[in-house]
């Protein structure tokens, strides 16, 4: 089901009802993947199948209540979404494509286009996405191939896929060296502790 405010989220009324149609067909399971808002209204994302393969149906509405097909989501490789995110400037929807991350901005919701791959599943988080001027999306997240030392990674999705060094932010990186315990033994002396994150 999907609900609506008129009043700034203090009151909410049913929008699609759960177990109705709409918005729905076009291979759409009864599923809502994201959500986001576009210089046209509203996006919603449905899980779908397409040749045997996961794909994302789009559907927009001006107002929430009326919904539209727009456009499938998918590569050859298949496509699961993940994060969704609008504004003015139009939406974005990150998510895997086979091992890849890749993501589809779109300005309106009606045309969609494909961003390089900016990772891989084993090897990166996505926490957040934004879009800009331009088509451009921006993706936030760590590194996940070792838990014990994450770091961060800030992408860039334009016509290339362009990682960010965060240590050229100002602000954004803290040098760290930490001592948490340390033991003797056996005429030895440990400590443990980390630097930078590792």
């Amino acid at each position: 089901a999907a609900w609506l405010s008129r009043d700034g989220g203090r009151t909410w009324t049913l929008a699609v009802p759960p177990g109705t149609s709409a918005p729905a067909g076009h291979g759409a399971q009864a599923q809502i993947g994201g959500v986001a808002v576009a210089a046209a209204g509203f996006i919603v994302l449905r899980p779908a199948t397409v040749a045997r393969q996961p794909a994302v149906d789009v559907y927009r509405s001006a107002d929430g209540t009326a919904w539209t097909f727009e456009a499938t989501l998918g590569t050859p490789a298949g496509f699961v979404a993940g994060l969704a995110n609008g504004a003015p400037d139009g939406a974005v929807v990150t998510g895997q494509a086979g091992p890849a991350l890749i993501a589809f901005t779109s300005a309106n919701g009606i045309s969609w286009r494909q961003t390089p791959a900016f990772g891989t599943v084993a090897a990166q988080d996505v926490s957040g996405v934004a879009t800009a001027q331009g088509g451009t999306a921006v993706t936030a997240g760590t590194t996940s191939n070792d838990p014990d030392s994450r770091q961060p990674l800030l992408t860039v999705l334009g016509a290339q896929a362009t990682r960010v060094d965060i240590a050229k932010i100002p602000g954004a990186t803290d040098p760290q060296l930490a001592v948490n315990d340390v033991a003797a033994g056996n005429g030895m002396q440990v400590a443990v502790g980390s630097a930078n994150g590792y």
